[in-house]
């Protein structure tokens, strides 16, 4: 809610006031989306699926390493572009642990033949 205060505690140095700022307004709202991706991830991996954790930790790296990469190098878009693009990756990450998760789901659902 106060990022000037919250970066006011790593740095007084008006640019990185300013980038984190922009950050957190545009990765801070979706910070909840990547704890409810984590919380899947982590019981996947309790019930001993860590497959797709692992697949959904690729697809967030390379989205958001790889898109970024494009928009900033490739496009000139800047740091806006960047911050998006950590967005789209975190909610691919979610995307892939929900539907994995709908998956065992149905799995489990469906009675096993004998």
């Amino acid at each position: 809610m106060f990022p000037e205060a919250w970066l006011g505690l790593f740095s007084r140095d008006p640019s990185v006031v300013a980038v984190g700022t922009g950050y957190l307004h545009t990765v801070g709202l979706f910070y909840a989306v990547t704890g409810f991706s984590m919380l899947l991830g982590m019981a996947g991996q309790g019930a001993g699926r860590a497959v797709w954790p692992l697949i959904g930790s690729l697809v967030r790296l390379i989205v958001g390493a790889f898109g970024g990469t494009v928009l900033v190098a490739g496009f000139g878009l800047g740091l806006q572009a960047l911050f998006i693009m950590i967005v789209i990756s975190g909610a691919m990450s979610c995307l892939v642990m929900i539907l994995s998760q709908r998956a065992v789901d149905a799995r489990q659902a469906t009675p096993s033949e004998a």
